[in-house]
């Protein structure tokens, strides 16, 4: 793991099938699939003003989506997004701040969820 890893998770809405693990920040694909996710949150920028989150699949690092928003000044922007990802049953996804610093309140979380699409055989 990486100090720029997202691991600051403190509730847990629902859990289907056991993949996430609120200690580590990782989901692990209980089956094979195309998986949906969705993460919001808020940030503040870095210098260069852009504020990027990658989900990193940790098999393959390449295998990653960019989650990027350029800010006109230094206060706190919302940042969100959502993709698909193909996964291997025991693929772990995980969110990584590349660039910005994310910001989490009580009134302001940081959500990190998804859910399987369509389960493909192995």
């Amino acid at each position: 793991m990486s100090p720029y890893d997202v691991k600051d998770y403190t509730l847990l809405w629902a859990n289907y099938g056991n993949g996430f693990n609120m200690e580590t920040g990782e989901f692990t694909a209980p089956v094979g699939g195309l998986y949906r996710f969705t993460m919001s949150t808020v940030g503040n920028d870095n210098p260069n003003g852009i504020f990027d989150v990658n989900a990193i699949l940790r098999s393959d690092p390449g295998y990653n989506f960019e989650i990027s928003q350029s800010v006109p000044d230094s206060g706190l922007h919302r940042i969100s997004g959502t993709w698909d990802m193909n996964l291997k049953k025991d693929d772990v996804v995980f969110l990584q701040v590349q660039r910005g610093t994310i910001r989490i309140y009580s009134n302001v979380p940081l959500t990190f969820s998804g859910y399987l699409v369509n389960e493909i055989a192995e």
